[in-house]
């Protein structure tokens, strides 16, 4: 049974007052009690919070169509919870003038005879530690294709496929912005991992092992704008003459503090205008970006499960870049700038991963999980 409570109830409950009307919504781990939940919150024209059952796995018989409610936005909470598609249908259509802000979310096993297999955006949505994987898209955008205004913060868009652009994401008409996040293991024929064709903004994030045939990690479109910023392109494939394995840029583009590597196919293509800024490093030395380090980056090893491609020790990528706009933080959330070569010398490092090798060169993302295993083994 659909548990349903009224937001100032709950507020009420703990002395504050809503800013607002709004409804609770608590899913059980059943299919039925989600249709439910969505065709209450549709158009109720209140703020709705919907909480799914913690790890559930809901098989939708129908897309979850979000509606326009009079600018009141849907605010999903996962909770490990995931929505599939069953390979049979969109997940999640976010209507224009609809606002949606997720977290904790798994959305999978998306299809679509068009565009946007397991999402296709046309308002606001905000995603935030959630994953797109497994879906497909006759057209563009087999994770999800943006009409809107999108923003990602620590996910991961992975294993996805499109028939045309966008693999992963396909920005055809909107707003992209994509920070400490992963796209990955994704195919299409134009920028597997992203197809940007309007405005994007990619921060602290990685781009690696996207498979294409023009563009295998990024396609920046010939209208478009493009920043990056401490971002790592890697291991990108395109199988076209030309076709740019890490970025294709036919745009705008302005890059900083970044690394486009180990592509198949040149690491990248320009036939727009690039404008860089800080330090990068372009493996291959192509696309003559100004003041680029070229040469081999010396990345560790990584799998389909890696979320991002750190540097190895001494690799010449370790505070190769500015300080003037490095973010606090990389894509795990560990600070940055730190003094990653050992020299004394605290200056941010090129891409998404900030090296800050401990005791005896090793760094603490390879050590911290053995060091958990052990806990919990001598606590179990």
């Amino acid at each position: 049974m659909l548990r349903r409570l009224s937001l100032a109830t709950l507020l009420a409950g703990i002395a504050l007052a809503p800013s607002a009307d709004g409804e609770i919504f608590n899913v059980p781990c059943d299919a039925s009690a989600l249709s439910s939940a969505i065709a209450a919150v549709n158009g109720n024209g209140e703020e709705d919070f919907v909480w799914l059952a913690p790890a559930c796995a809901y098989v939708l018989s129908s897309t979850w169509v979000v509606e326009a409610d009079a600018g009141h936005p849907l605010r999903l909470y996962g909770r490990r919870a995931t929505l599939s598609g069953n390979g049979q249908r969109s997940v999640l259509v976010v209507s224009s003038g609809a606002t949606v802000h997720a977290s904790g979310l798994t959305i999978t096993a998306g299809k679509s005879e068009a565009s946007g297999g397991g999402i296709a955006n046309h308002g606001t949505l905000a995603l935030t530690e959630s994953t797109v994987s497994g879906s497909e898209a006759l057209d563009n955008g087999g994770g999800i294709q943006n009409l809107g205004t999108l923003r990602l913060a620590r996910s991961a868009v992975s294993g996805n496929s499109a028939g045309l652009g966008g693999g992963g994401i396909d920005n055809a008409q909107g707003r992209l912005a994509l920070a400490e996040s992963t796209v990955s293991g994704n195919t299409a024929p134009f920028g597997a991992g992203i197809r940007n064709a309007r405005s994007a903004s990619i921060s602290n994030s990685t781009v690696f092992d996207n498979h294409g045939f023009l563009a295998g990690g990024l396609l920046t479109e010939s209208a478009s704008t493009t920043t990056l910023g401490n971002v790592t392109i890697a291991g990108n494939e395109a199988s076209g003459n030309g076709g740019g394995g890490g970025i294709r840029n036919e745009g705008a583009l302005a890059i900083d503090n970044s690394v486009v590597a180990d592509s198949s196919g040149a690491d990248c293509s320009n036939l727009g205008a690039i404008t860089a800024s800080g330090g990068n490093l372009v493996e291959d030395g192509s696309c003559a970006i100004a003041g680029a380090l070229s040469g081999d980056p010396a990345f560790f090893a990584v799998t389909a499960k890696s979320k991002s491609v750190p540097l190895l020790p001494g690799s010449q990528a370790i505070d190769a870049g500015s300080n003037t706009s490095c973010p606090g933080v990389d894509q795990h959330g560990s600070r940055r700038p730190r003094d990653g070569g050992s020299d004394g010398s605290v200056v941010c490092d090129l891409g998404a991963h900030e090296s800050a090798c401990g005791l005896l060169g090793i760094e603490p993302f390879l050590v911290l999980p053995l060091a958990r295993r052990l806990l919990r083994a001598r606590r179990g």
